[in-house]
């Protein structure tokens, strides 16, 4: 006779001292046994109680939670090949599972800041790496940087350019006063189809004049098709980049905050 496990309890009868042992009383045991062996070892056990216990517990195929799950302390989840991080949040990974990311929609990129002095060669001073197929067709990335802008000379010149990639495109030349100027710059890239629509504008400081002179030839108050033909299926390292004029000039990013929505 088969086991009765998994599927339903077995009931046995009580001996008492003088009974005879029959054989099938030892082989149902042997069989309930070995049952219940089989199951904890290969899977096929059910963990049914209203209250299981257990010291650890490893599910390796598809699991389905028809409750609520409470944890007691801390716990560590792995999603999409990683540990999440400090403001981290499980979201959808575009697909049918999760992965970390930022909440809300919102991604943040950690960016290189660089200061271009006494040189009259391109410098970035602002790039951050966007991976491949991450950024979508009306998402805008927002830039806003804290710059040192300076010169010994009067009336000096420097050009911006903005690269997505192996793409770029440069604005005219801007003055700068002598002395030296903190500025708050604010750059605006919104992705549409495979261009990048590009804005800048100054939050504050005086002798820092690209509200005056907006890079591209863009209007103050529109946008402008500035970059195009660019790969988003592949990752694309996008910097800010300034050329000055004048080996007297200064510019550095001092901190930046940059994330995509």
């Amino acid at each position: 006779m088969s086991a009765q496990y998994p599927s339903a309890v077995k009931t046995f009868t009580t001996k008492s001292a003088g009974n005879v042992i029959q054989p099938a009383d030892v082989n149902d045991l042997q069989d309930e046994v070995n049952a219940i062996e089989d199951g904890l070892l290969n899977g096929s056990a059910r963990l049914n109680s209203s209250n299981s216990t257990v010291r650890a517990l490893s599910v390796l195929g598809g699991s389905t939670f028809a409750a609520g799950i409470v944890i007691a302390s801390s716990a560590t989840i792995t999603a999409g090949g990683s540990v999440g991080t400090a403001g981290q949040a499980l979201v959808s990974n575009g697909s049918s599972g999760v992965q970390w990311g930022s909440p809300g929609g919102v991604t943040k990129y950690t960016a290189t800041l660089s200061t271009a002095t006494g040189i009259t060669s391109s410098l970035a001073v602002l790039s951050f790496e966007i991976s491949s197929g991450t950024w979508a067709s009306g998402e805008r990335i927002e830039i806003v940087a804290g710059c040192n802008v300076g010169s010994s000379a009067t009336n000096q010149t420097f050009t911006h350019s903005f690269r997505v990639g192996s793409n770029k495109v440069s604005g005219p030349a801007v003055q700068q006063t002598a002395g030296s100027t903190i500025v708050l710059a604010r750059y605006t890239l919104l992705r549409a189809s495979t261009s990048v629509l590009v804005n800048a504008g100054l939050v504050s400081g005086q002798t820092y004049n690209i509200d005056d002179a907006p890079i591209a030839n863009m209007t103050n108050n529109g946008w402008t098709r500035v970059i195009s033909g660019v790969d988003f299926a592949s990752s694309n390292k996008v910097a800010v980049v300034i050329t000055p004029q004048n080996s007297s000039m200064t510019f550095g990013v001092i901190d930046a905050n940059v994330a995509k929505f």
